[in-house]
């Protein structure tokens, strides 16, 4: 583990009680990916490969992943009735 990481890390763990994933909530394995804010290096918190890929995908940009979420919603909901 990077030094640079490793104080914000161990908060993050300590926090991080019910030991899951902070993207989608699934309980954490062995791997985990120490998401971070690439224009402060700040520490967000423990990823999925999966989230922090899609996250990087997206460009970290919120506005995206709304704009995707409401795409798969419209498309479900026409899928389903």
């Amino acid at each position: 583990m990077s030094s640079r990481w490793s104080k914000d890390l161990t908060e993050i763990e300590k926090e991080d009680y019910r030991n899951r994933y902070k993207g989608c909530g699934k309980e954490r394995y062995k791997v985990a990916n120490i998401d971070h804010c690439h224009k402060i290096n700040q520490v967000r918190g423990l990823l999925c490969t999966s989230c922090n890929k899609g996250l990087g995908q997206f460009y970290d940009q919120p506005s995206l992943l709304v704009k995707a979420s409401e795409y798969l919603r419209k498309f479900n909901q026409k899928c389903l009735n």
